[in-house]
């Protein structure tokens, strides 16, 4: 796999019996994110599980590279406040 201008992910959430995983991810630009989720492995991952995935949500802002990681509160803060339906 080529390099990317990726600048760091959190490690993964996963809370198996309500069928719910968090990952959360840093870019350098939207394009970037756009062409990792276009390209393989993350684009056949997404084929073949997209059935048994329940609708997704994505929340994208700015930060400083120096913020990162991102704490998985501030995640769920941002997550609950762009759907309006409180805290996931």
């Amino acid at each position: 796999m080529p390099a990317l201008p990726w600048l760091g992910v959190g490690t993964p959430d996963a809370h198996l019996f309500a069928r719910t995983f968090w990952t959360v991810s840093a870019w350098q630009s939207r394009p970037d994110l756009g062409a990792f989720d276009r390209t393989s492995p993350h684009a056949e991952a997404k084929r073949v599980l997209r059935s048994a995935m329940m609708p997704s949500t994505f929340v994208m802002w700015l930060c400083r590279p120096e913020d990162l990681p991102i704490a998985w509160a501030e995640v769920r803060e941002r997550v609950a406040a762009a759907s309006g339906a409180g805290r996931p």
